[in-house]
């Protein structure tokens, strides 16, 4: 009885440590898709800044050309 119980609480210790260690990969998971996002973001926003004064350069060119 007494080996059954040592078994099932070094079972019980084994799970507690797995879950803790797959709790953590998640955690890291979440954290490089937070990231990601976040550089997404900000080269999009440079990106339409960009496109915008490509597109004001190229208007103010036409301008200038058609008079």
């Amino acid at each position: 009885m007494q080996a059954t119980l040592g078994e099932l609480k070094s079972d019980v210790k084994h799970l507690t440590a797995a879950s803790e260690k797959q709790g953590k990969k998640t955690d890291r998971i979440s954290h490089i898709i937070f990231a990601a996002g976040v550089v997404l973001t900000l080269l999009l926003a440079i990106g339409g800044f960009l496109l915008n004064k490509i597109w004001d350069g190229l208007v103010l060119a036409l301008k200038a050309a058609g008079h």
